[in-house]
């Protein structure tokens, strides 16, 4: 009998303590953990968003839930505080995607994030830079906050896509869900189809007077942003559309259709810190095998591409990209730990959202600054061509 007291007091307690240790976590969809906040990073322009569902009729009606994320002059505008994703529905789905990577208290908290926009639906008064961005594997783009928000502040047009499979759980704006039945298929040509489509949807809806950004995006200054089999795609997109001005890949390893691209736009690569190299300078990275064929791999990429900025940046690693990566890291059972890095998800954001804006001002405004970035990111090694 006491063997019993005991153990319906210690299952009491964890309840009650609201503790979310490893053992404890919750492993269903909970509304009573707090959400994660977005960063509301000090911007030139506040955040508008829309939600569209895109339908590509040259691929038998492929689907895409998209968001576009638009800048408004700060003046007069209301802060509003909204879901990342705005359904109940589909943070239960994306709840279920993101525990088995995450554990359970961290994907309740990422599957019910919220961050800051503005209630304001006003026309959009003057033209703005695109940037097209799509996910890693079993991430959605709103996985990325972190990183969209503060490109939106700053002055661009996010195009943020999700589509199946590379995204699991996929809701368009009628409530619907996506029903991935495609079977095998090679998703890096996939995802440079969708960024392809999107820019010839972008044409067609920014000459449609009652699109609400109408005539607001400079589709001649269109870049493709994409993390990990996203980032390796944008190879392949600007190898076959010269409306894509710039490239960038978030570490992505260039397999499949996309290591024979080669691109002649400007290209950025942000590598993270491979494996079996802590005792080794960033200089010498290239000496372990993965780095070396990486190395290879971009060499063979970047042949044709007007400019290539290469960035290796230690103690970063894959998951350091994602909104995740904010959260305490003792939040995370320790066998999903192993895809951030100690560089931490606050200055890993904050590093590729200042390389991505002054790759871009670069190419689209001719504002080269890449010794302010040198100076403020001491240990990252900069490969120029």
């Amino acid at each position: 009998m006491k063997k019993l007291t005991r153990i319906v007091t210690l299952t009491i307690w964890v309840v009650l303590s609201g503790c979310h240790s490893e053992d404890s976590a919750a492993q269903y969809f909970d509304k009573n953990i707090s959400p994660f906040q977005v960063s509301n990073n000090p911007g030139n322009y506040s955040v508008g968003r829309v939600w569209e569902h895109w339908r590509d009729p040259q691929r038998k009606e492929r689907e895409l839930s998209v968001f576009l994320y638009y800048p408004l002059a700060n003046a007069n505008q209301q802060p509003l505080q909204q879901p990342v994703l705005p359904t109940e529905a589909w943070q239960r789905q994306h709840f279920e995607a993101m525990a088995s990577k995450l554990g359970g208290w961290a994907a309740n908290k990422m599957a019910q994030a919220t961050f800051t926009g503005t209630s304001q639906k006003e026309k959009v008064q003057e033209k703005h830079p695109v940037i097209l961005f799509s996910p890693g594997m079993g991430w959605l783009p709103t996985d990325y906050s972190e990183l969209i928000l503060p490109l939106v502040r700053k002055g661009y047009i996010v195009v943020a896509l999700a589509g199946q499979p590379v995204s699991q759980a996929v809701q368009f704006p009628d409530q619907s869900f996506g029903q991935w039945t495609g079977g095998r298929i090679d998703r890096y040509a996939l995802q440079a189809e969708d960024m392809l489509f999107a820019v010839q949807q972008l044409e067609r809806l920014n000459k449609n007077s009652s699109w609400p950004l109408a005539a607001a995006l400079d589709l001649e200054k269109v870049a493709a942003v994409g993390h990990s089999i996203s980032g390796a795609a944008t190879l392949l997109t600007g190898s076959k559309s010269a409306q894509i001005k710039a490239l960038v890949n978030l570490d992505g390893d260039v397999i499949e259709a996309a290591k024979s691209a080669q691109p002649t736009q400007p290209i950025l690569y942000i590598t993270t810190q491979p494996d079996d190299v802590e005792d080794l300078a960033v200089e010498q990275w290239g000496t372990e095998r993965n780095e070396k064929r990486r190395d290879g791999q971009f060499e063979f990429n970047s042949a044709k591409a007007a400019t290539t900025i290469r960035l290796k940046v230690p103690g970063m690693l894959h998951g350091d990209f994602l909104d995740a990566a904010h959260l305490p890291m003792d939040s995370i059972p320790t066998k999903y730990r192993n895809r951030f890095g100690p560089i931490g998800g606050k200055k890993a954001g904050e590093l590729t959202v200042n390389a991505v804006t002054t790759f871009l001002n670069t190419i689209f405004f001719k504002q080269t600054d890449w010794a302010a970035f040198q100076a403020n990111y001491k240990n990252v090694l900069i490969q120029m061509k």
